[in-house]
């Protein structure tokens, strides 16, 4: 029996000069698979992974920094991030002039 019932895509496209935050939902467990991170143009912001701590500020973390190439990136933890039913992941991308964002989260949801 597997410890999963599927993936699950969080997506969000920001407009010219904008933040881009995505977050996944609280109230669900997930492991974390991939974030990807693409720019319209070019840029060399660092888009962030973080995870927020259900149980407070003091205990968030920053997963990655992502550094892009060709105006993209990728983060794939080197084994899945377990995040518990009141933890969220949160991806920001900074706001780049005359340049959109794309984050993309993939999670894991777990069976339960």
């Amino acid at each position: 029996m597997s410890d999963y019932t599927g993936c699950t895509r969080i997506v969000a496209t920001s407009a010219v000069n904008t933040l881009n935050t995505v977050t996944t939902t609280v109230g669900k467990a997930y492991r974390l698979r991939m974030v990807t991170v693409t720019y319209s143009g070019t840029s060399t912001a660092t888009p962030t992974v973080t995870l927020v701590s259900g149980a407070g500020a003091g205990y968030n973390v920053i997963l990655n920094s992502i550094t892009l190439a060709a105006n993209q990136g990728v983060y794939i933890p080197t084994t899945p991030v377990p995040v518990n039913a009141d933890d969220q992941i949160s991806v920001a991308a900074p706001g780049v002039a005359s340049v959109t964002s794309s984050v993309t989260i993939y999670v894991d949801r777990l069976a339960g």
